[in-house]
C-alpha cells in the first residue's frame, strides 16, 4: 500500500510543477515615462512589447502587466479601464505580424500608490519553443495618461513602443510583465505517465486479489 501510495504521489508532483510562472521579468519598481494607453504624449493608441523566451512548447494560459496611473495629471483613472489588447509577436516585429493576439477584461490590482496588475486568465494558447514579443495597450472610457511599469531603470534588455501600425521607438529596459502555464510535454513523458498510471492500477488489482 505504501509502494502505491508513494508512486501515485510522485505522478501528481510530475503533472502540478508543469503548471507555473512560464516566465517572470521581474517585479515593477520603475515608472517608465513609456505609454502603453491613449492620449500619452499627444497621440491616440500607444503599445508596449518586451521579448521573452520559450525553451521548449509552452500552453500559455494567462498574462499579467504591470502599469501606472498617473493620477496626477488627469482627472480620469483606473476606473475608466476597459479592457486590454495583447498579442505575441515573432522574433522580429518590424517585419511580421502578430501570431496570437486578442482582447481581454483583466482583473486589475493594486500593488501600491497609483501602481497596478492587470491579470489575464483562460487564454489557451500554444507557442513553440523560441524567441517572443509579447504586446499589451488597455483601453480606457476616458484617454488617459498612463504608463507601463519596468523592473529597472532602462539599462537593459530590449522592447518597442508602438502607435498604431507604427514603431516610434525601439527602448532599452525590461518591461514587468508575467507569462503563466505549462510546459507541453513530450512524446516520453506522455508514455512514461501512461505507463505509470498502468502500472499503479495493476498493482491495485493485486492488493484486491
Amino acid at each position: 500500500m505504501h509502494r502505491t501510495i508513494t508512486f501515485a504521489a510522485l505522478l501528481i508532483f510530475s503533472i502540478s510543477i508543469n503548471a507555473a510562472v512560464l516566465f517572470e521579468s521581474g517585479s515593477p519598481n520603475y515608472k517608465a515615462d513609456y505609454c502603453d494607453a491613449e492620449n500619452c504624449g499627444g497621440t491616440s493608441e500607444w503599445t508596449i512589447m518586451d521579448d521573452f523566451s520559450a525553451n521548449e512548447a509552452w500552453t500559455v494560459t494567462g498574462l499579467t502587466f504591470r502599469s501606472w496611473d498617473v493620477a496626477d495629471l488627469n482627472s480620469s483613472g483606473i476606473e475608466d479601464y476597459l479592457s486590454t489588447e495583447w498579442s505575441i509577436w515573432g522574433e522580429d516585429p518590424l517585419i511580421s505580424g502578430p501570431i496570437l493576439s486578442g482582447t481581454s477584461i483583466a482583473q486589475v490590482n493594486a500593488l501600491g500608490s497609483d501602481v497596478y496588475e492587470f491579470v489575464i486568465d483562460g487564454l489557451n494558447l500554444s507557442l513553440e519553443a523560441g524567441t517572443y514579443y509579447l504586446a499589451h495597450h488597455h483601453d480606457f472610457s476616458s484617454e488617459l495618461f498612463f504608463r507601463t511599469m519596468m523592473v529597472s531603470a532602462p539599462t537593459s534588455g530590449n522592447f518597442i513602443q508602438t502607435d498604431g501600425d507604427d514603431y516610434f521607438f525601439s527602448r532599452t529596459g525590461e518591461v514587468s510583465h508575467q507569462i503563466r502555464g505549462s510546459a507541453v510535454p513530450i512524446p516520453a513523458a506522455v508514455w512514461l505517465f501512461g505507463s505509470g498510471l498502468g502500472l499503479l492500477g495493476w498493482m491495485r488489482r493485486k492488493q484486491a486479489t
